[in-house]
């Protein structure tokens, strides 16, 4: 029998989906993302479960809802929950985990994660929390008391890549197929205020990809609002994201070339996906935890030229939850039985199966708020309209999003679109009262 696929999830920090050549976008070029959908599968509706870096991270480790494993905001730790490393080294894989965790409740920045929160992995290098590119904390898994901290001299992205690499590379070593995470901070925004621009930019990422966009003309997606020197700044913040993503490409790029290589790109299914994405002004936004496409909307690009046939663009739903269950049915093991989300190979791979027909957002919190209900909230995406409800107000959103695309028009209060809004109310309890959310009860109240 053939050694099983190796499996490697490259996912980033607050990419939104629109940012890709490949998904249309005129101001950057991504070679290697744009790469891995033309000879892969490239999935154009897939959302963030839980956009906010922890909740998503726990969904993604747990393949459950953000009620079901408790991780509701920043700062709470991942408790009492089968990760899926812990599964995959029982299918008989070698499992590792390269860059930033945070899941165990720490504050940017911090270094170390116990291994009681990262359990499944036979090597762990990484952190729990930075937002800093440059003089990144880290720490390789040994067993020194006290884990002594590591200063990375490059890039962090450029110098997590170097990491991974040598990861890679051990685990040809091994007779085992091999699950290696690449979890990357970038592109989320530097930690450090955005009044000083160029402070801001130098922070962002390298001088020699930020030269790349300094003469560029950024093009603003419709829905960003502001005055004229408002849309200034939104610019140029624009020029440095999207230096990082160019940055981030170019290092997809040197893994996919070194898994060329090295004869494992073919037998290596291939996950890219972020956390979530980021607002950048449109709808006078900025950052993420929302449902609104810039916020929600996030990349999922999936190559595997054994398997699957490439060039796929599905517009089909997939939500965050679906990674594990899918990546399950492309290995032809069981779905472990603590995951709620769908396995959604067979689009794929051309087998039958049942379709996503909706995709449930949840909204909590983004700290230990003072006043925690401001910005809770639930969506439902269907094929044609999201509809959002927020507790605090009992507001209520609804989107078409074939004909408002950019969600620019709220039709929740125009009256010949209210029965669709209790239909989709009543949709979205049902999603909720099916995974057990307590938030079903204030739908009505």
């Amino acid at each position: 029998m053939s050694k099983r696929p190796n499996v490697l999830w490259i996912f980033s920090d607050e990419h939104r989906a629109q940012a890709m050549s490949c998904r249309g976008d005129g101001n950057v070029e991504t070679t290697y993302m744009d790469m891995l959908a033309q000879n892969g599968c490239r999935y154009d509706r897939a959302y963030s479960t839980a956009p906010l870096c922890a909740p998503f991270r726990a969904c993604l480790m747990t393949g459950k809802h953000l009620n079901e494993h408790g991780v509701v905001s920043l700062h709470v730790p991942l408790i009492n929950q089968t990760l899926i490393s812990e599964t995959m080294q029982e299918y008989g894989y070698r499992t590792s985990y390269y860059g930033k965790w945070h899941l165990c409740g720490g504050a940017a920045p911090s270094h170390f994660v116990s291994k009681y929160f990262c359990r499944g992995f036979d090597e762990f290098v990484g952190w729990e929390n930075s937002n800093r590119f440059f003089d990144t904390h880290y720490f390789k898994d040994t067993d020194d008391n006290p884990q002594a901290y590591r200063v990375m001299k490059k890039y962090q992205t450029d110098e997590l890549t170097d990491l991974a690499i040598e990861g890679i590379q051990k685990n040809i070593e091994q007779e085992k197929p091999w699950f290696q995470i690449i979890s990357y901070e970038a592109p989320h925004p530097p930690a450090v205020g955005n009044q000083n621009l160029e402070e801001y930019c130098s922070a962002y990422a390298p001088k020699e990809y930020l030269d790349l966009y300094k003469d560029r003309e950024i093009t603003l997606r419709p829905n960003v609002s502001g005055d004229e020197k408002e849309r200034e700044r939104i610019k140029i913040m624009h020029k440095a994201y999207y230096a990082a993503i160019k940055n981030l490409d170019d290092n997809i790029g040197r893994i996919y070339e070194y898994l060329r290589q090295k004869g494992e790109l073919d037998h290596t299914i291939i996950f890219y996906f972020s956390d979530h994405g980021d607002f950048w002004g449109s709808h006078g936004r900025y950052g993420k935890s929302r449902a609104e496409e810039e916020s929600s909307n996030i990349p999922m690009l999936i190559h595997w030229p054994e398997g699957i046939r490439g060039g796929q663009i599905k517009t089909e739903l997939f939500s965050g939850i679906d990674i594990v269950p899918t990546m399950c049915g492309l290995l032809d093991v069981p779905v472990p039985s603590y995951c709620s989300g769908m396995d959604l190979s067979y689009q794929m791979t051309g087998k039958q199966g049942t379709a996503r027909n909706e995709v449930l957002i949840q909204g909590e919190r983004t700290f230990f708020a003072s006043d925690p209900v401001k910005d809770r909230y639930r969506s439902l995406v269907t094929k044609q309209y999201k509809y959002i409800y927020y507790s605090y107000d009992k507001k209520e959103v609804l989107f078409d999003l074939e004909q408002d695309p950019y969600e620019m028009h709220n039709l929740a209060d125009q009256q010949e679109y209210r029965q669709i809004c209790e239909s989709l109310k009543d949709k979205l309890a049902q999603q909720l009262y099916a995974v057990k959310d307590a938030f079903v009860k204030e739908l009505y109240e």
